[in-house]
């Protein structure tokens, strides 16, 4: 993990950020404070808040710590299963906005038409047409995740999220686009508004979408509860106290602050915790035409 304490105004911004999964994944893979030695940059008075190991099952939405590390290595199988199930919810919308990609019938080209083949056709290859479009040329987008939300939201709501992100993962390549997700969590602190902000990159451009670890990585209620907690927990209380005021985390808030310095070009917060299909529909549909993505594609 990267620290670095930033300014923006007269507020105070502690950030933490890895590298990729797995730098975030080994960072908070013991719970609680983790003890350093004198001249780290973490050493100190331990945060006395341990919700990332202590979380109730129905909060968290796993049994123990033990079983959040399990779905972390092994992927979340169930979760994706279910996930797959929402998303044939909704795949009729997606499946009008994805750009199905024109081919034709070749002498030799990119991928081989077995019956044509078969049948002794002297053409059987399709060949996929070069496309210059501004989302070729353009190439990468960026989805920002704030996983943080308030203590009420279900675990379909979390999931429903990971579903929308997919779908828009999922039409965004279509038009030619490569997409990366930045998944963070950011929470004021003191009457100063110091703010303490902690991210990783759960998808990275070009990558492909493994629903398992997407699912664990977006959709989990643990992912939030216990893997975002035990990166705070990390943080020494005399140095960091300003940060986390309420309740030992910090108030959780839903703009972006980095967004003049580190443009995202969809924005999902809580919007995007819906309860059914037809809100879901709507959602992810509001985020692409906010984005005017497909337009550009054009």
């Amino acid at each position: 993990m990267q620290f670095k304490i930033e300014k923006q105004g007269k507020k105070e911004i502690a950030c933490m950020r890895a590298a990729n999964r797995e730098d975030f994944l080994n960072f908070t893979a013991t719970p609680n404070y983790v003890a350093r030695c004198e001249g780290h940059f973490l050493h100190g008075t331990a945060h006395e808040e341990k919700a990332s190991s202590k979380a109730s099952s129905d909060w968290s939405g796993t049994k123990d710590w033990q079983e959040w590390q399990d779905i972390l290595r092994d992927g979340w199988g169930d979760g994706a299963n279910k996930a797959q199930e929402m998303c044939n919810e909704i795949e009729g919308t997606v499946a009008s906005l994805r750009k199905v990609q024109e081919c034709e019938l070749k002498d030799e080209g990119d991928e081989i038409d077995i019956d044509a083949f078969l049948a002794g056709e002297e053409n059987h290859w399709y060949q996929y047409p070069e496309r210059d479009t501004p989302a070729k040329r353009s190439k990468i987008v960026r989805l920002g995740l704030n996983v943080a939300v308030h203590a009420g939201y279900s675990s379909t709501q979390l999931l429903w999220r990971g579903v929308i992100t997919t779908a828009l993962i999922e039409v965004l390549q279509s038009y030619g686009y490569q997409v990366e997700v930045l998944c963070f969590w950011q929470t004021s602190g003191d009457k100063s508004a110091n703010i303490c902000f902690v991210s990783f990159p759960a998808k990275s451009a070009g990558e492909k979408i493994l629903p398992e670890r997407l699912a664990s990585m977006i959709g989990h209620p643990s992912a939030f509860r216990r893997g975002f907690f035990s990166a705070v927990e990390k943080l020494p209380a005399e140095k960091f106290g300003k940060y986390l005021t309420f309740g030992g985390y910090g108030r959780c808030f839903s703009e972006y602050i980095f967004q003049d310095t580190q443009p995202l070009d969809i924005y999902l917060n809580n919007k995007a915790c819906v309860s059914d299909a037809k809100q879901a529909v709507q959602v992810f549909k509001n985020y692409l035409d906010e984005s005017g993505l497909l337009k550009k594609a054009d």
